[in-house]
């Protein structure tokens, strides 16, 4: 994966603070979670990721509430394909998924159409399937990274490559996997310019990039 750079008087250096090491991916270590500090306040929401995941069951994006306007994509473990559910919604991916491919998955819901994108960046295959929608209750619940809990977003053994939140066409929020200077792997956000780690349980930090 390329690093990602920018070059200063001809000098190729790494977008991080010099204190945090860039990594390729990051992983969970158990019942793991990441708060992001982005709320489900938009009704124009756009979520990118970058994912592989090594268990079927998976969830790739939740939000940390409980009434009907929970946002999620998620791996089914019945249909063994990528979907995501928003309120009266169900969006459905034709790509077959599998442990050993990575995917780009964007979820987006804007002016009442709910919208699912999957690439399988093995082969190049794309899918995008649309519905409408209804119902938006934006109900301050907070996005989070939580693996292999009844609120996921990256379920037990799944890998983040990148992922990104924009909001009313917005960047709010923009991951890269990496770790500090004590070796605490986790995800620094270079939009609030924070490193962010888990919550509960680890992280894990797997190869430099």
């Amino acid at each position: 994966m390329r690093r990602l750079l920018h070059t200063v008087k001809g000098i190729r250096t790494s977008i991080l603070p010099p204190w945090y090491t860039q990594l390729e991916y990051v992983s969970n270590a158990s019942s793991t979670r990441l708060d992001t500090w982005i709320y489900h306040t938009s009704q124009n929401t756009k979520f990118v990721a970058k994912t592989k995941w090594v268990l079927w069951s998976f969830y790739l994006l939740q939000s940390r509430g409980t009434d009907s306007s929970i946002v999620w994509i998620s791996g089914s473990t019945t249909w063994s394909t990528i979907t995501f559910n928003y309120p009266n919604v169900l969006l459905r991916s034709s790509i077959r998924r599998n442990t050993s491919t990575i995917y780009t998955i964007q979820a987006e819901w804007n002016n009442w159409t709910a919208t699912l994108y999957v690439k399988n960046e093995t082969d190049g295959i794309e899918d995008t399937n649309t519905a409408t929608y209804s119902t938006f209750s934006p109900n301050n619940t907070q996005f989070c990274v939580w693996w292999n809990t009844q609120w996921n977003f990256i379920n037990n053994g799944a890998n983040i490559y990148t992922a990104q939140i924009r909001q009313n066409w917005v960047l709010v929020f923009n991951w890269i996997p990496c770790k500090d200077s004590n070796n605490v792997a986790g995800l620094y956000d270079t939009v609030s310019q924070t490193f962010k780690t888990a919550t509960v349980w680890s992280i894990i930090a797997w190869p430099e990039v």
